[in-house]
């Protein structure tokens, strides 16, 4: 009996808190950057590093908003985000563009306001990468393979460009919600993981966004 009145405690609770689960959806800018350096250990002087500059892009995604007691709230949302970063060099130049599904897990403080609930917070953010390309000053156009391969297991014939496909970073948001469920946001996300496979590359990025969007 004593079991019983546990599981239907716990299935009550389940209910209550998934009865105040909001979910809503979401677009906007994204501004991507980023740095790619080169260290060879045996030959310093031919070390290298470039920082690349944010190009528009754009995000689209769905989010959940899950209360934890009355000020907090789990965060987690599914983005589908197309990327561009520009690298330069005397007057050179080559252009990534990806898309990733990124899926951030933010934990927010909430403040409610005469105006809305003002929300801050932050999380891990997981960025898989599903398409890419360059684009350099040459005119040339590479596909961007997102397979982790390293030069030396490439045939011959290969001109892929190979990267990692996990990008693994830690954000920050903050925004608005309106009493009428639409809502503006800014993030950034720190990029942690180096997406380059190859030996003595380093390639990291960083996300700026703002989005708005709607809670249901």
């Amino acid at each position: 009996m004593k079991k019983i009145i546990l599981l239907l405690s716990l299935a009550a609770i389940s209910a209550v808190a998934f009865s105040q689960t909001k979910f809503g959806v979401q677009g906007g800018l994204v501004l991507s950057n980023g740095t790619y350096d080169f260290s060879d250990p045996l030959d310093p002087s031919g070390n290298f590093s470039f920082d690349g500059k944010a190009q528009p892009g754009a995000s689209v995604g769905a989010l959940m908003s899950l209360p934890i007691g009355e000020s907090f709230a789990l965060r987690p949302e599914m983005n589908i985000t197309y990327k561009n970063t520009k690298f330069s060099e005397s007057g050179a130049y080559m252009k990534f563009h990806t898309v990733y599904l990124d899926i951030p897990v933010n934990m927010v403080y909430q403040l409610k306001t005469t105006a809305g609930t003002v929300f801050m917070g932050g999380g891990p953010n997981l960025g898989i990468g599903g398409w890419g390309e360059i684009k350099n000053s040459a005119g040339d156009r590479v596909d961007i393979r997102f397979d982790g391969k390293t030069l030396d297991k490439l045939s011959s014939d290969d001109n892929d460009y190979h990267l990692r496909a996990i990008d693994f970073g830690v954000g920050l948001t903050g925004g608005i919600t309106l009493s009428n469920g639409m809502f503006v946001n800014a993030g950034y996300v720190f990029g942690l993981s180096n997406i380059d496979p190859d030996a003595g590359l380093n390639l990291k990025t960083n996300e700026l966004s703002l989005k708005m969007g709607f809670m249901f």
